[in-house]
């Protein structure tokens, strides 16, 4: 049996080994606080592009707490409307849509909003991913197969959950803890 250390440290070598075999991947971790949301982390291939959404009066603004909301700025404004303006350069990506607000009615609005824009619902090189406050596995078989989601290592996930997986995240400071 490996210790814990050991299984971090295996980890480690393997994101190493894979980065060096498959190329970098860029994490565009809360973007929207950079001084040019969006058009940088696409300029620079970002894999994954994180937009951190409330639901505020019936619109998904882009924040990463609630007091620092700013009017207008809006998911569709900051990202949906300038990924359509690039949807002739789109390459393999990610945006990572993490639901700061409950996540049925949040994740109701975003469907309804992201139904609006079928050009990149349709993308097959964009992929929508959904952290955060998002309603259970049970219940992601009654949203668009476009929706993907970002799992957790202490779920056990049926098939049809599983291949609705993006990617699984952790709390690293969680997991890195030694016994």
């Amino acid at each position: 049996m490996r210790s814990k250390s050991t299984k971090i440290g295996l980890s480690i070598v393997f994101i190493l080994v894979e980065t060096l075999v498959y190329g970098q991947e860029i994490f565009a971790h809360n973007d929207y606080v950079k001084p040019v949301p969006f058009s940088k982390a696409f300029e620079l291939k970002a894999s994954y592009i994180e937009a951190d959404v409330f639901l505020e009066k019936g619109e998904l603004v882009v924040a990463h707490t609630k007091g620092e909301i700013i009017p207008g700025n809006t998911l569709e404004s900051m990202y949906l409307k300038p990924l359509t303006e690039k949807i002739n350069e789109l390459y393999e990506l990610n945006l990572m849509i993490d639901l700061k607000t409950e996540g049925h009615s949040t994740l109701d609005a975003l469907v309804k909003l992201l139904n609006k824009f079928p050009e990149l619902t349709s993308s097959e090189q964009l992929h929508f991913v959904i952290s955060g406050s998002y309603p259970p596995p049970v219940e992601w078989k009654k949203y668009p197969a476009y929706s993907w989601f970002d799992g957790r290592r202490n779920i056990a996930y049926t098939p049809e959950q599983s291949g609705r997986l993006k990617l699984m995240s952790t709390d690293f400071g969680g997991d890195s803890k030694s016994d």
